[in-house]
C-alpha cells in the first residue's frame, strides 16, 4: 500500500521494501509477545466478553504498532532525499 502512495519523485530498492515489511512484522510480534506476557493473569482467568476485549485489545495495538512502523521505515527514503 505504501508503495502505491508514494511519491514518483523517489525511488524504492527492494531493500526498503523488505526493511519495511521486516519492521512491521517483527514490531507487531513483538508487540502481542510482550502484552499476551503482562495480561497472562488477566487471561487465564477470563472468559466471555473480558477476554474478548482483552485479546481485541492486544490485537489491535499489535497491528497499530506494525502499521507505524511499516509507515515509519517506507517514508525514510522520502525524508532522507526529500521530495
Amino acid at each position: 500500500m505504501n508503495y502505491g502512495n508514494k511519491n514518483s519523485s523517489c525511488t524504492y530498492s527492494n531493500f526498503d521494501l523488505a526493511k519495511g515489511y521486516s519492521a512491521a512484522v517483527g514490531s507487531a510480534i513483538s508487540v502481542s509477545l510482550l502484552l499476551r506476557r503482562i495480561t497472562r493473569g488477566l487471561t487465564q482467568n477470563s472468559s466471555g466478553l473480558r477476554l474478548l476485549l482483552l485479546n481485541t485489545f492486544v490485537g489491535a495495538t499489535a497491528g497499530a504498532c506494525a502499521n507505524f512502523s511499516n509507515t515509519m521505515m517506507m517514508r525514510m527514503p522520502e525524508v532522507d532525499k526529500g521530495i
